[in-house]
């Protein structure tokens, strides 16, 4: 036989030898692909968990420090909601604000992100002099009731804001929760101020958030507040 027909029988049986070995090498990389594209993204809303959102909101406001505007959204008495309709009343409650906030984000060259329970987050392109409209928008775009099982499910949220020019990341940030925490139950959103007073906080949380085990006599809620409120 001669040598070049030798050489060809050897590449085709070394390609249907490799063959199997690819193929499984990309469905497993496939795989893992599609578990991590998963764990980037919270199952119940579709939005970006936190760390996946800490990325691209950071990226925005480094490409955008001018006009770029750190939110957090945090759902008001949702406990009531699950002890009076359930927690699949919650879980329509909690899907629904994400949709909302994911269209006034995408309306806003920006991005939105769910950073656990009822906690929300955003970052959104606004120009100064239109701030308050467009938080004042999503306000009323959020607490819109949310049909569920023939009936119409009651939403209250707090929105605390602060713009990414006067701040690094985790300062905007911060100072967003702080807004959020002022104005909390008031339905109607604030924008940081220099005169805002951060909440108490155990281990980086607001004091009563779930996580922190705050002992009743630790910190004292303010005035006319418990920490259930939250």
């Amino acid at each position: 036989m001669p040598a070049s027909a030798v050489r060809q029988r050897r590449l085709l049986l070394i390609t249907a030898t490799a063959l199997p070995t690819m193929a499984a090498w990309a469905l497993d990389h496939h795989r893992l692909g599609t578990q991590l594209a998963a764990a980037r993204r919270d199952p119940l809303t579709g939005l970006p968990t936190r760390d996946e959102f800490t990325t691209r909101a950071t990226q925005l406001a480094d490409r955008h420090p001018a006009d770029t505007v750190l939110l957090v959204v945090d759902v008001d008495y949702f406990k009531d909601t699950n002890d009076a309709f359930g927690h699949a009343a919650g879980d329509a409650v909690l899907a629904a604000i994400g949709r909302r906030l994911q269209t006034w984000t995408n309306d806003h060259h920006g991005i939105a992100g769910r950073i656990g329970g009822d906690e929300f987050t955003a970052a959104a392109r606004l120009q100064p002099t239109a701030t308050m409209t467009a938080l004042t928008d999503l306000q009323h775009a959020l607490t819109r009731p949310v049909p569920w099982d023939g009936r119409h499910l009651p939403v209250a949220v707090s929105i605390g804001a602060a713009q990414t020019r006067d701040h690094t990341f985790a300062q905007a940030l911060r100072a967003a929760d702080t807004a959020m925490y002022a104005t909390k139950h008031t339905g109607t959103p604030r924008l940081w101020a220099p005169y805002d007073t951060p909440a108490p906080t155990i281990n980086g949380r607001r004091q009563g958030r779930h996580g922190t085990h705050l002992a009743p006599a630790a910190v004292a809620a303010p005035a006319g507040r418990t920490p259930a409120d939250d």
